[in-house]
């Protein structure tokens, strides 16, 4: 991921932005295209039940949680806080897997997608403690829940990157479906066939087909920051936590 971004847009939030560019081996003309997603979710709109416990200078983490289809989870650490070995992750009383989180800033990140919204799950880790540490210290943030999906491909012409009116029609309309008091990650993946470039003014300015998918990719991005209510600013995992706390609040409100 390129890096965590905030935005405003129809009273929802784009959290993050992700892209990625590639070349088809096919020579067509539905593989010249910039393909745009939609991901979004309500903060802890799931049922969870967490039990955190010390015993020997080990801390234990048991989050039991259903009703929902994915779920990413940032288990705070420090120098004091490591994790002892993989976590183990279950569906109802059976282990189904080990997981060894990936490690961002302050954080341990888990992240679980395709699950069964009408099945229980339970994530037990544990924790080597290094002094008096309490157990809040140790306070799992839930900050996706995935419940709503939008999905949209913009098609260019041979060789060409920039945006055409009908793409950009597009694109407008796409962002008026954005839904309300959601957080969202936008996806967008571009693409070129495997046609060669020949025309001399194109080779002016892409080299290669691999360059030409980047391009349009780009084209679409600039395009939405420029042309909606996208206002993208960097985001650590503190801030992104401080603004849940803030969301939940004005919820309740």
């Amino acid at each position: 991921m390129l890096s965590l971004l905030l935005s405003f847009l129809s009273f929802s939030m784009i959290v993050d932005y992700v892209i990625h560019f590639k070349v088809s081996s096919q020579k067509a003309n539905y593989e010249r295209r910039v393909d745009v997603n939609l991901a979004c979710f309500e903060p802890k709109d799931l049922d969870a039940n967490e039990v955190v416990y010390m015993d020997d200078h080990t801390l234990t983490l048991n989050l039991t949680f259903t009703n929902v289809k994915a779920i990413q989870i940032l288990q705070p650490v420090s120098a004091n806080i490591t994790l002892k070995n993989r976590c183990k992750f279950y569906k109802k009383n059976k282990l189904i897997a080990y997981v060894y989180p990936k490690k961002k800033d302050d954080y341990y990140d888990f992240f679980f997608i395709g699950l069964d919204p009408n099945e229980r799950y339970s994530l037990i880790c544990k924790f080597k403690l290094k002094g008096n540490i309490s157990e809040n210290a140790l306070k799992p943030a839930i900050i996706n829940n995935y419940d709503w999906r939008e999905y949209l491909s913009v098609f260019f012409p041979l060789g060409k990157y920039k945006l055409t009116s009908k793409i950009k029609f597009e694109l407008k309309n796409f962002f008026k479906v954005l839904p309300k008091d959601k957080i969202c990650i936008l996806y967008l993946i571009g693409y070129a066939d495997s046609t060669p470039i020949v025309k001399p003014e194109t080779l002016k300015k892409v080299k290669s087909n691999r360059e030409l998918a980047y391009r349009r990719v780009k084209s679409v991005l600039n395009y939405l920051i420029s042309n909606t209510n996208l206002d993208y600013k960097p985001l650590s995992d503190k801030e992104l936590l401080k603004w849940i706390k803030k969301y939940e609040q004005k919820k309740k409100e």
